[in-house]
């Protein structure tokens, strides 16, 4: 892991780290990214693309683990659509938050 790396998935020790001191949220978002890639399989690259397209796809995994559309949609109803009071609601980041609404746009954003 680099010194400006969370979080890394270690594919020859089947390990994921993480960097500690990070919000709870922060830390879950970190690990089911870090998780995708594990699932995934993926292996590290130079390849600009590989790499843009493995990152995307853990992003996307990570979204969906972490947030379920009725949890998505209770939270929205009480806090509204801001995604950093969504982000808090839901204990993710607001990262995950854009992902996870690229990923479900049907969803009514009021």
């Amino acid at each position: 892991m680099g010194a400006d790396d969370i979080a890394g998935y270690f594919p020859r020790s089947r390990r994921v780290l993480y960097r500690m001191g990070m919000s709870d949220a922060e830390t879950f978002c970190a690990v089911a990214h870090e998780l995708a890639h594990a699932t995934q399989r993926d292996t590290p690259t130079t390849d600009p693309y590989r790499h843009a397209k493995q990152e995307l796809r853990a992003d996307k995994w990570a979204a969906d683990l972490l947030i379920d559309i009725e949890s998505y949609e209770a939270a929205e109803h009480l806090v509204g659509c801001h995604p950093g009071a969504l982000a808090k609601e839901l204990d993710v980041t607001v990262e995950m938050i854009h992902t996870w609404r690229a990923i479900h746009s049907r969803i009514s954003l009021r």
